[in-house]
């Protein structure tokens, strides 16, 4: 299906965006520690190796007649690097600012191979080689589909340990799996109509629309089933404007006072509270809030990129401790444009605002510029694109899912500026081919090369890395101390594993605890501490191991910390409590107690380890 003759550059670079788009929705690894963000974001780094070569080389021969629209585009997505760098730069743990988070990995690479995947869409995409992008389109949405309809029918080819959950096809959450089938469905069902005079397209185009929207009810993702609707509600306003632009315009509002509806009873608001709000979304208006408060205390640089997991408890309301319990916590604001503004600080964020809002307008340019199937064609790229945009406001950038949104972006911005005349295309692409082919030719493939090389050496050691943290997790078994051996060699293996997790190293810690080396799981805590002085987990582990040690003057100092990195702790200053008991320090014991009785008085933890507290020794 994918099979198309390549002739021009532009289609080569559409295919390979194709290809790229295909894999990293579609690949993961059940052999990794983390089985779909590390995977995807090693293909994405690669993918946009490879189009950077074609961007150097080739980004004068573009099909647009209209320059300074994709000028300013390059301005935006360099400002918007340029950004990130000088935040990157800034950070405090500059390995989660450029690699991303543990099971996120929406760090400094990510943005950066995602730009490069905007910017040669919009500079190569034209309405003649779009069928191609589609077809790959068409193919991911029958992966997705597919996959999702082996789980459905419990004969998916891996034992996956979590397999009770909702299901989650390639994108390894139910959340996730939604949105993506919502957008894979929203351009299938409108490509069936822009491609609708070939019978093999439009047939297979209506199979994915069909398969995509059985599959979208068992992950359970109100996300994805209100996208679907809006974007199946979007096509068909635009099929009536077509026809009939004062019955489209009127279709236009109600569907605009619907859409407001299910925003505000998504919110706990109005008459579909009861039917599309979830518990879910009052705890994002704390990861909101949080994510905001970061922000204004560093609003030039952020707190890191991707480092909201480091500060979310320094800066997470009382309330949520108290309703959610006092250990879990978030690694993300669940907004993309707040975690771009927390994260990034008031340069990231401002200029992502401004990507998004010129892509809005582009997309509204074309509908006002273009007509009937033109329209049509246009109209389905920018759905699919704002409905991406939709599920940012209340979703995390997961790879599997963000660099849908870039490509669209670039989709919607590259047709935006497509000549009409399909002609003058044709002329230029052979002139294009023309002007320099031999150099170029053998340039491109060199610069590609090159790049795509130096990237593969990054992603074999990153996968390394990650592979022997999933050995190590597998042979994790302390009821079996003749494999204490093996363990030991694969958790030396774990830490000596160069651009190693940090996260990992601290998992590597306790599984040490947990099969005898208790020496050396603390030493390797010390050491985590001292490279990553905001990592709570490496802090709390540390604590707990001094206590079980007897070493309750380190356990307290290990504390101290923790409560300025938690100030709503409720548990970390009950065990201060008793270890100032412990050490026979009544005063220090009561001050703590009290401390934890002005907010957290009516927790049951609290109500249970007040009588130990307060009984007389």
């Amino acid at each position: 299906m994918v099979a198309t003759k390549v002739k021009s550059i532009d289609q080569k670079v559409i295919w390979w965006v194709g290809a790229f788009l295909l894999l990293v929705t579609s690949y993961f690894n059940s052999k990794t520690q983390d089985p779909f963000n590390s995977p995807k974001f090693w293909v994405l780094l690669l993918g946009g190796a490879w189009l950077l070569g074609h961007l150097i080389s080739f980004h004068k021969q573009s099909h647009s007649l209209n320059s300074k629209v994709l000028r300013f585009t390059q301005i935006l997505l360099l400002l918007f690097i340029g950004a990130s760098t000088l935040a990157l730069l800034a950070a405090d743990n500059s390995q989660i600012a450029l690699f991303g988070d543990n099971m996120r990995k929406n760090g400094y690479l990510t943005y950066l191979a995602l730009a490069i995947f905007f910017w040669a869409v919009a500079v190569f995409i034209n309405s003649s080689n779009l069928i191609i992008l589609y077809r790959f389109i068409l193919l991911s949405a029958y992966v997705v589909g597919g996959y999702a309809l082996l789980q459905m029918s419990g004969n998916d080819f891996i034992n996956w340990s979590s397999s009770g959950m909702a299901l989650f096809s390639t994108l390894g959450n139910s959340n996730f799996a939604g949105s993506a089938m919502a957008l894979l469905a929203i351009i299938s069902l409108g490509g069936a109509y822009v491609y609708r005079k070939d019978q093999i397209t439009f047939w297979l185009s209506l199979i994915a629309f069909g398969i995509l929207s059985i599959t979208i009810f068992p992950t359970n993702a109100r996300q994805g089933l209100l996208l679907l609707a809006f974007g199946v509600a979007s096509l068909f306003l635009v099929l009536i404007y077509n026809f009939n632009k004062k019955l489209g315009l009127v279709g236009l509002i109600f569907a605009a006072f619907g859409f407001i509806l299910s925003i505000l009873g998504m919110l706990q608001v109005g008459p579909l509270e009861r039917f599309l709000y979830k518990d879910s979304v009052s705890v994002r208006g704390y990861y909101w809030r949080a994510g905001i408060e970061m922000f204004r205390d560093n609003p030039l640089f952020g707190v890191g990129l991707d480092n909201y997991g480091s500060f979310f408890k320094e800066y997470r309301e009382v309330g949520y401790p108290l309703k959610y319990g006092y250990s879990l916590t978030s690694t993300n604001a669940h907004n993309v444009f707040i975690q771009h503004f927390a994260t990034g600080g008031i340069f990231v964020g401002t200029i992502y605002l401004i990507l998004t809002a010129f892509v809005f307008w582009r997309g509204l340019i074309s509908l006002r510029r273009f007509e009937m199937d033109e329209r049509v064609l246009r109209s389905v790229f920018f759905i699919a694109w704002l409905a991406f945009q939709a599920q940012s406001l209340i979703s995390i950038d997961n790879i599997g899912i963000s660099i849908w949104g870039w490509v669209l972006g670039g989709v919607v911005v590259g047709l935006s500026v497509t000549p009409i005349n399909e002609q003058i295309i044709s002329q230029q692409a052979k002139q294009k081919n023309r002007v320099r082919k031999n150099q170029l030719g053998l340039l491109q493939p060199v610069i590609s090369t090159f790049f795509t090389a130096l990237t593969l050496v990054l992603v074999v050691f990153l996968y390394r890395a990650d592979s022997a943290m999933f050995q190590q997790r597998a042979a994790y078994n302390p009821a079996a101390p003749a494999q204490k051996d093996i363990f030991y060699q694969l958790a030396q293996k774990t830490l000596k594993a160069p651009l190693q997790d940090l996260q990992y190293k601290v998992m590597t810690a306790t599984y040490l605890h947990g099969m005898g080396f208790q020496q050396e799981a603390l030493n390797l805590l010390e050491q985590l501490h001292l490279e990553d002085p905001y990592n709570l987990d490496a802090l709390t582990f540390l604590a707990s191991f001094y206590e079980n040690l007897g070493q309750v003057d380190n356990a307290l100092v290990a504390r101290e910390k923790i409560s300025k990195l938690d100030p709503w702790g409720a548990n970390n200053y009950l065990q201060m409590a008793f270890n100032y008991k412990y050490l026979g320090n009544k005063v220090q014991q009561q001050n703590y107690l009290d401390k934890v009785l002005t907010f957290a008085a009516a927790d049951p933890m609290v109500i249970k380890a007040v009588p130990e507290l307060t009984t007389q020794n």
